[in-house]
Protein backbone atom coordinates (compact mmCIF):
# COMPACT_ATOMS: atom_id res chain seq x y z
CA UNK A 1 0.00 0.00 0.00
CA UNK A 2 2.48 2.85 1.17
CA UNK A 3 5.06 3.85 -2.10
CA UNK A 4 8.10 2.32 0.25
CA UNK A 5 6.89 -0.43 1.95
CA UNK A 6 3.24 -1.91 4.24
CA UNK A 7 1.48 -1.38 7.48
CA UNK A 8 4.39 -3.49 9.48
CA UNK A 9 5.08 -2.67 12.72
CA UNK A 10 8.50 -4.34 14.50
CA UNK A 11 7.54 -6.14 17.39
CA UNK A 12 11.50 -6.38 18.62
CA UNK A 13 10.51 -2.94 20.56
CA UNK A 14 7.41 -4.34 22.69
CA UNK A 15 9.89 -7.23 23.56
CA UNK A 16 7.56 -9.84 22.23
CA UNK A 17 8.41 -11.78 18.85
CA UNK A 18 5.84 -14.15 18.40
CA UNK A 19 3.62 -14.88 15.49
CA UNK A 20 0.11 -13.88 16.83
CA UNK A 21 1.74 -10.59 18.37
CA UNK A 22 3.14 -9.37 14.92
CA UNK A 23 -0.38 -10.20 13.44
CA UNK A 24 -2.04 -8.05 16.09
CA UNK A 25 0.38 -5.38 15.79
CA UNK A 26 0.08 -5.15 12.06
CA UNK A 27 -3.85 -5.02 12.55
CA UNK A 28 -4.19 -2.09 15.50
CA UNK A 29 -1.08 -0.03 14.00
CA UNK A 30 -2.73 -0.30 10.31
CA UNK A 31 -6.09 0.07 10.96
CA UNK A 32 -4.60 3.53 13.26
CA UNK A 33 -2.68 4.72 10.12
CA UNK A 34 -5.60 3.71 7.61
CA UNK A 35 -8.25 5.61 10.29
CA UNK A 36 -5.60 8.69 10.05
CA UNK A 37 -5.65 9.02 6.11
CA UNK A 38 -9.42 8.23 6.23
CA UNK A 39 -9.83 12.11 8.13
CA UNK A 40 -7.70 13.53 5.41
CA UNK A 41 -5.61 16.43 5.38
CA UNK A 42 -6.80 17.50 9.17
CA UNK A 43 -5.46 14.13 10.46
CA UNK A 44 -2.74 14.33 9.12
CA UNK A 45 -1.33 17.45 10.23
CA UNK A 46 -2.59 17.24 13.47
CA UNK A 47 -0.20 13.75 13.78
CA UNK A 48 2.62 15.67 11.69
CA UNK A 49 2.90 18.70 14.33
CA UNK A 50 3.36 16.20 17.21
CA UNK A 51 6.11 13.64 15.33
CA UNK A 52 8.45 15.95 13.21
CA UNK A 53 9.37 17.58 16.98
CA UNK A 54 10.13 13.95 18.38
CA UNK A 55 11.79 13.12 15.04
CA UNK A 56 13.90 15.83 14.86
CA UNK A 57 15.28 15.82 18.55
CA UNK A 58 15.91 12.17 18.06
CA UNK A 59 17.64 12.50 14.99
CA UNK A 60 19.94 15.31 16.13
CA UNK A 61 20.73 12.82 19.71
CA UNK A 62 21.56 9.98 17.87
CA UNK A 63 23.77 11.25 15.26
CA UNK A 64 25.48 13.38 17.94
CA UNK A 65 25.68 10.34 20.42
CA UNK A 66 26.77 8.27 17.40
CA UNK A 67 29.67 10.75 15.89
CA UNK A 68 31.29 10.05 19.56
CA UNK A 69 31.37 6.85 19.56
CA UNK A 70 32.73 6.96 16.50
CA UNK A 71 35.59 9.04 17.68
CA UNK A 72 34.24 12.01 15.43
CA UNK A 73 34.12 12.76 11.98
CA UNK A 74 36.90 10.93 11.02
CA UNK A 75 36.42 7.58 12.82
CA UNK A 76 32.92 7.57 11.24
CA UNK A 77 34.95 7.81 7.73
CA UNK A 78 37.49 5.27 8.67
CA UNK A 79 34.92 2.78 8.82
CA UNK A 80 35.27 -0.31 6.49
CA UNK A 81 31.79 -1.72 5.54
CA UNK A 82 30.84 -5.87 5.00
CA UNK A 83 28.46 -5.66 2.88
CA UNK A 84 28.57 -5.73 -1.13
CA UNK A 85 26.20 -2.80 -2.25
CA UNK A 86 27.85 -0.08 -4.59
CA UNK A 87 27.00 3.31 -4.90
CA UNK A 88 24.74 3.12 -7.70
CA UNK A 89 22.94 0.53 -6.59
CA UNK A 90 22.88 2.31 -3.04
CA UNK A 91 21.71 5.60 -4.32
CA UNK A 92 18.75 3.71 -6.34
CA UNK A 93 17.60 2.19 -3.41
CA UNK A 94 17.57 5.88 -0.89
CA UNK A 95 15.59 7.12 -4.10
CA UNK A 96 13.34 4.83 -4.09
CA UNK A 97 12.16 5.15 -0.68
CA UNK A 98 10.81 8.94 -1.10
CA UNK A 99 10.02 9.21 -5.36
CA UNK A 100 6.87 7.54 -5.03
CA UNK A 101 6.12 10.25 -2.61
CA UNK A 102 8.08 13.10 -4.61
CA UNK A 103 5.56 12.91 -7.46
CA UNK A 104 2.67 12.68 -5.26
CA UNK A 105 4.07 16.32 -4.19
CA UNK A 106 1.11 18.12 -6.43
CA UNK A 107 -1.28 16.12 -4.03
CA UNK A 108 -0.01 17.71 -1.12
CA UNK A 109 1.06 21.67 -2.58
CA UNK A 110 -2.57 22.38 -3.42
CA UNK A 111 -3.46 22.95 0.42
CA UNK A 112 -1.10 25.94 0.04
CA UNK A 113 -2.00 29.14 0.94
CA UNK A 114 0.02 30.78 -1.93
CA UNK A 115 2.66 28.92 -5.06
CA UNK A 116 5.09 30.48 -3.26
CA UNK A 117 4.86 28.79 0.37
CA UNK A 118 3.52 25.73 -1.49
CA UNK A 119 7.19 25.06 -3.62
CA UNK A 120 8.98 26.45 -0.65
CA UNK A 121 7.64 24.14 2.31
CA UNK A 122 8.18 21.01 -0.55
CA UNK A 123 11.86 22.16 -1.17
CA UNK A 124 12.80 22.33 2.01
CA UNK A 125 10.47 19.50 3.58
CA UNK A 126 12.09 16.77 0.68
CA UNK A 127 15.69 18.61 0.31
CA UNK A 128 16.62 19.39 4.46
CA UNK A 129 13.87 17.45 6.34
CA UNK A 130 14.20 14.05 4.45
CA UNK A 131 17.80 14.41 4.07
CA UNK A 132 18.46 15.05 7.78
CA UNK A 133 16.42 11.34 8.47
CA UNK A 134 18.58 9.88 6.10
CA UNK A 135 21.55 11.28 7.39
CA UNK A 136 20.66 10.10 11.39
CA UNK A 137 19.87 6.54 10.29
CA UNK A 138 22.87 6.31 8.01
CA UNK A 139 24.97 7.32 10.73
CA UNK A 140 23.92 5.46 13.31
CA UNK A 141 24.10 2.46 11.02
CA UNK A 142 27.17 2.76 9.96
CA UNK A 143 28.45 2.97 13.95
CA UNK A 144 26.79 0.24 15.38
CA UNK A 145 26.98 -3.56 14.60
CA UNK A 146 23.47 -4.42 15.48
CA UNK A 147 21.33 -7.51 15.03
CA UNK A 148 19.30 -7.55 12.35
CA UNK A 149 21.92 -5.60 10.50
CA UNK A 150 21.12 -1.90 10.43
CA UNK A 151 17.89 -2.01 12.36
CA UNK A 152 17.16 1.14 13.73
CA UNK A 153 15.46 0.47 16.80
CA UNK A 154 18.33 -1.94 17.69
CA UNK A 155 21.07 1.18 16.75
CA UNK A 156 18.79 3.38 18.92
CA UNK A 157 18.66 0.92 21.77
CA UNK A 158 22.51 0.49 21.84
CA UNK A 159 22.18 3.89 22.10
CA UNK A 160 20.26 3.98 25.76
CA UNK A 161 17.32 5.46 23.46
CA UNK A 162 15.19 2.68 23.46
CA UNK A 163 12.00 3.65 24.86
CA UNK A 164 12.08 7.48 22.52
CA UNK A 165 13.35 5.66 19.56
CA UNK A 166 10.14 3.41 20.34
CA UNK A 167 7.93 6.31 20.25
CA UNK A 168 9.83 8.17 17.68
CA UNK A 169 9.84 5.23 15.16
CA UNK A 170 6.29 4.18 15.57
CA UNK A 171 5.43 8.14 14.70
CA UNK A 172 7.79 7.78 11.59
CA UNK A 173 6.16 4.85 10.11
CA UNK A 174 2.87 6.29 10.84
CA UNK A 175 3.10 9.85 9.12
CA UNK A 176 4.76 7.95 6.29
CA UNK A 177 1.76 5.44 5.76
CA UNK A 178 -0.86 7.70 6.82
CA UNK A 179 0.42 9.69 3.24
CA UNK A 180 0.66 7.16 1.15
CA UNK A 181 -2.75 6.02 2.02
CA UNK A 182 -4.08 9.17 1.44
CA UNK A 183 -2.31 9.22 -1.84
CA UNK A 184 -3.54 6.22 -3.07
CA UNK A 185 -6.82 7.60 -2.27
CA UNK A 186 -6.39 10.61 -3.95
CA UNK A 187 -4.50 8.63 -7.40
CA UNK A 188 -7.57 6.19 -7.12
CA UNK A 189 -10.26 8.91 -6.97
CA UNK A 190 -8.60 10.68 -10.32
CA UNK A 191 -8.08 7.88 -12.35
CA UNK A 192 -11.80 6.42 -12.20
CA UNK A 193 -13.24 9.93 -12.02
CA UNK A 194 -14.69 9.45 -8.75
CA UNK A 195 -15.39 12.24 -6.52
CA UNK A 196 -14.55 10.46 -2.98
CA UNK A 197 -11.20 9.61 -2.03
CA UNK A 198 -12.28 7.35 0.78
CA UNK A 199 -13.35 4.17 -0.86
CA UNK A 200 -9.70 3.99 -2.55
CA UNK A 201 -8.01 4.89 1.10
CA UNK A 202 -9.85 1.94 2.84
CA UNK A 203 -9.07 -0.35 -0.18
CA UNK A 204 -5.28 0.77 -0.41
CA UNK A 205 -5.06 0.01 3.51
CA UNK A 206 -6.77 -2.79 3.25
CA UNK A 207 -4.12 -4.12 0.27
CA UNK A 208 -1.41 -2.77 2.45
CA UNK A 209 -2.54 -4.47 5.49
CA UNK A 210 -2.43 -8.09 3.63
CA UNK A 211 0.79 -7.43 2.38
CA UNK A 212 2.70 -7.39 5.76
CA UNK A 213 0.66 -10.28 7.15
CA UNK A 214 1.90 -12.68 4.59
CA UNK A 215 5.49 -10.91 4.92
CA UNK A 216 6.05 -8.38 2.04
CA UNK A 217 8.49 -6.61 4.22
CA UNK A 218 11.16 -9.29 3.33
CA UNK A 219 10.66 -7.90 -0.02
CA UNK A 220 11.86 -4.52 1.02
CA UNK A 221 15.15 -3.77 -0.86
CA UNK A 222 14.06 -5.25 -4.01
CA UNK A 223 10.66 -3.18 -4.24
CA UNK A 224 12.83 0.06 -3.22
CA UNK A 225 15.39 -1.08 -6.27
CA UNK A 226 12.41 -1.52 -8.16
CA UNK A 227 11.14 2.38 -7.37
CA UNK A 228 14.57 3.38 -7.50
CA UNK A 229 14.42 2.58 -11.33
CA UNK A 230 10.84 3.00 -12.35
CA UNK A 231 9.61 5.84 -10.70
CA UNK A 232 11.94 9.07 -11.55
CA UNK A 233 12.10 9.08 -15.25
CA UNK A 234 8.18 9.80 -14.21
CA UNK A 235 9.65 12.33 -12.28
CA UNK A 236 11.69 13.75 -15.51
CA UNK A 237 8.66 14.15 -17.49
CA UNK A 238 6.40 16.28 -15.19
CA UNK A 239 10.08 18.44 -14.48
CA UNK A 240 10.95 19.17 -17.87
CA UNK A 241 7.09 19.63 -18.99
CA UNK A 242 6.75 22.02 -15.47
CA UNK A 243 9.87 23.96 -16.53
CA UNK A 244 10.42 23.59 -20.19
CA UNK A 245 7.36 23.11 -21.95
CA UNK A 246 4.69 24.76 -19.62
CA UNK A 247 7.88 27.40 -18.78
CA UNK A 248 6.74 27.62 -15.24
CA UNK A 249 3.10 29.67 -16.49
CA UNK A 250 0.52 26.60 -15.78
CA UNK A 251 -2.87 27.98 -16.72
CA UNK A 252 -5.44 26.60 -14.40
CA UNK A 253 -7.07 23.34 -14.68
CA UNK A 254 -10.71 24.79 -15.73
CA UNK A 255 -9.04 26.35 -18.61
CA UNK A 256 -7.58 23.25 -20.11
CA UNK A 257 -8.92 21.23 -22.47
CA UNK A 258 -6.81 17.70 -21.80
CA UNK A 259 -6.11 15.52 -24.86
CA UNK A 260 -7.10 11.89 -23.91
CA UNK A 261 -3.42 10.25 -24.55
CA UNK A 262 -0.32 12.52 -24.31
CA UNK A 263 2.17 9.92 -26.22
CA UNK A 264 5.04 12.52 -25.69
CA UNK A 265 4.58 11.83 -22.35
CA UNK A 266 4.76 8.10 -22.90
CA UNK A 267 7.63 8.01 -25.35
CA UNK A 268 9.63 9.80 -22.91
CA UNK A 269 8.86 8.05 -19.70
CA UNK A 270 9.16 4.33 -21.80
CA UNK A 271 12.70 5.63 -22.81
CA UNK A 272 13.73 6.88 -19.66
CA UNK A 273 12.55 3.31 -18.12
CA UNK A 274 14.87 1.95 -20.78
CA UNK A 275 17.79 3.80 -19.84
CA UNK A 276 17.34 2.84 -16.25
CA UNK A 277 16.87 -1.14 -16.80
CA UNK A 278 20.37 -0.86 -19.26
CA UNK A 279 21.90 1.32 -16.35
CA UNK A 280 21.44 -1.18 -13.60
CA UNK A 281 21.35 -4.35 -15.70
CA UNK A 282 18.33 -5.73 -14.47
CA UNK A 283 14.50 -4.96 -15.40
CA UNK A 284 13.85 -6.37 -11.54
CA UNK A 285 16.26 -7.57 -8.98
CA UNK A 286 16.91 -10.83 -9.96
CA UNK A 287 16.19 -10.64 -13.56
CA UNK A 288 18.97 -9.34 -15.40
CA UNK A 289 19.15 -6.95 -18.52
CA UNK A 290 22.37 -5.76 -20.50
CA UNK A 291 24.24 -3.25 -18.64
CA UNK A 292 25.37 -1.11 -21.07
CA UNK A 293 24.71 1.93 -19.98
CA UNK A 294 27.66 3.76 -17.95
CA UNK A 295 26.35 5.19 -14.49
CA UNK A 296 28.40 6.16 -11.52
CA UNK A 297 25.19 7.78 -9.66
CA UNK A 298 23.11 4.97 -10.87
CA UNK A 299 19.81 4.17 -12.38
CA UNK A 300 17.93 6.75 -11.17
CA UNK A 301 19.24 10.02 -12.63
CA UNK A 302 19.61 8.39 -15.49
CA UNK A 303 16.33 7.47 -16.27
CA UNK A 304 15.35 10.62 -15.08
CA UNK A 305 17.76 12.95 -16.85
CA UNK A 306 16.70 10.39 -20.47
CA UNK A 307 12.73 11.11 -20.17
CA UNK A 308 13.39 14.95 -19.35
CA UNK A 309 15.22 15.46 -22.46
CA UNK A 310 13.00 13.23 -24.64
CA UNK A 311 9.62 14.99 -22.82
CA UNK A 312 11.33 18.56 -24.18
CA UNK A 313 12.92 17.64 -27.42
CA UNK A 314 9.44 15.81 -28.29
CA UNK A 315 7.08 18.95 -27.02
CA UNK A 316 8.98 21.41 -29.20
CA UNK A 317 9.56 18.88 -32.30
CA UNK A 318 6.41 16.86 -32.55
CA UNK A 319 3.26 18.36 -30.11
CA UNK A 320 4.13 22.33 -31.03
CA UNK A 321 4.25 21.39 -34.64
CA UNK A 322 1.01 19.90 -34.45
CA UNK A 323 2.17 16.11 -35.31
CA UNK A 324 1.10 14.50 -31.94
CA UNK A 325 -2.19 15.65 -30.15
CA UNK A 326 -1.56 17.77 -26.75
CA UNK A 327 -3.89 19.88 -24.55
CA UNK A 328 -5.54 22.88 -25.74
CA UNK A 329 -5.53 26.14 -23.46
CA UNK A 330 -8.31 28.55 -23.71
CA UNK A 331 -7.55 32.19 -24.89
CA UNK A 332 -7.10 34.37 -22.04
CA UNK A 333 -6.28 31.56 -19.28
CA UNK A 334 -6.22 32.68 -16.26
CA UNK A 335 -2.17 31.26 -14.98
CA UNK A 336 -0.77 30.35 -11.68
Amino acid sequence: MPPTGTFKSDPHGFGVNTPTFTTALILVWGLLHLATAYFGYEGMETLSFVAVPILVAVGLLSIFIALGDAGGVSGLFAGTGTGEMGFAAAVTIVVGTFISGGTQAPNWARFAASTRVGFWAGLIAFLVGNGFLFLSGAVGGAVYDVTPAGDLYEVLAAQGLAAIGLIALILNIWTTNDNAAYAFGVAGSEAFTFDRKRPFILAGGGIGIVLALVGADSLLIPWLSTLGQYIPPLGGVIIADFLLCWRMDVPRMEDVEFTGVRWIAILAYVVGAIVAILTAGQFIPGVAAPQVVPGPAGASLNGLTAAFVVHTVAYYGLEERGLLPGHDVETGAERL
